[in-house]
């Protein structure tokens, strides 16, 4: 309570609305008019004035105080050379942007691929460790599998289906789905006891050889899927992070396509379609949160603002005749000279009017 109290009582605020010199508004203008007169200097100036420490400055640094950057537009006529030469750089920047954005979308359409199959492995993964658990239904889905897939189905006149229109094997489609031994050394004892039910001994031998084809195909496709999907999802998630690196980069070419993009300028009056001209608005913040109390003995004490904060608002618009000039290194660059004008405000603002003035 002290300290809000004491506060209130060394803010400005009687200042701030009636003028240090009587003038009714802490507000001072400058305007310079000259034609060889340029904007960066006396913006620098302002900048590093408020920045040094007093008796040569403001404070305004560190935890003592801060300079928010609120406005920063340009504009020029459209038939300017200045004017061309930015919208150059717009357009390479966009360029950029569209080549980037292309390779982020055909990568999130191969993501899109990735899941897929992804999805087919897990399916047919499934058959697999059912199967493995004993269980017949997937059993027979995988042989259907590999009697389609590999053998070739009815088409291929060796296949299991293909041999049972031949006299004889008729019934190995059906010893082939029923016959489901474990591991391939358990393929002879299995056929075997077919052997007591008076099945004949060449219908033996073909079922004992597609038999070991399918458990061995199984085994070694079984082990494919699994490391193939391991390697499908550590590569799903490379490409994943791929994806985030692009969007990363993309972040600084939209920013810099929206700092190129100039303002509207048809109801402007200080800039001509037909003249070299440009204009420039800056508008910065200064924010002071720490200031010296007087105690007792003549010291002083510093203390922070707590309800309220004294700000110095600070703008500059700058109508230019820009010439493109060869500098430094062969650089070709706008040397901006003309009429500046700056306001200087004093103002007093609490917390949530700064965090909505410097947001917006």
């Amino acid at each position: 309570m002290f300290l809000e109290k004491r506060e209130k009582e060394i803010l400005p605020g009687e200042l701030i609305k009636t003028g240090k010199f009587g003038t009714g508004i802490s507000e001072y203008k400058l305007v310079v008019d000259s034609s060889q007169a340029g904007v960066e200097e006396k913006y620098f100036w302002i900048i590093r004035y408020l920045e040094k420490t007093s008796p040569y400055g403001r404070d305004y640094y560190g935890d003592k105080g801060q300079i928010f950057k609120v406005k920063d537009i340009y504009t020029a006529g459209e038939t300017s050379s200045y004017w061309g030469s930015i919208e150059q750089r717009r357009a390479a920047q966009i360029d950029k942007f569209q080549q980037i954005m292309a390779n982020v979308g055909n990568m999130i359409k191969a993501l899109f691929q990735l899941l897929r199959e992804l999805r087919i492995i897990d399916e047919r993964l499934e058959y697999y460790e059912r199967g493995y658990k004993g269980e017949e239904a997937a059993e027979v889905s995988l042989k259907s599998i590999w009697v389609d897939m590999v053998e070739g189905g009815a088409k291929n006149p060796g296949s299991v289906t293909g041999l049972a229109v031949q006299v004889g094997f008729v019934t190995l489609p059906d010893f082939f789905y029923t016959v489901h031994p474990k591991k391939i050394d358990d393929v002879e004892r299995e056929v075997e006891k077919l052997e007591e039910g008076g099945i004949n001994r060449k219908v033996r031998e073909v079922l004992a050889r597609k038999l070991k084809q399918y458990l061995i195909w199984k085994e070694k496709t079984y082990r494919e899927l699994k490391i193939g999907k391991d390697f499908k999802l550590k590569y799903m998630r490379q490409h994943y992070h791929v994806i985030k690196l692009y969007l990363n980069w993309l972040r600084p070419y939209l920013r810099n396509i929206q700092r190129l993009q100039m303002k509207e300028t048809f109801s402007d009056k200080d800039i001509i379609a037909a003249f070299e001209t440009s204009k420039i608005e800056l508008e910065i913040l200064a924010v002071k949160y720490k200031y010296l109390a007087d105690v007792p003995y003549g010291h002083k004490e510093e203390r922070e603002f707590k309800t309220f904060f004294p700000c110095v608002q600070l703008k500059i618009d700058f109508v230019a005749i820009p010439e493109l000039t060869f500098q430094q290194d062969f650089q070709r660059g706008a040397v901006h000279r003309g009429r500046t004008t700056i306001l200087i405000r004093g103002i007093v603002a609490t917390k949530e009017q700064l965090q909505t003035f410097i947001c917006c």
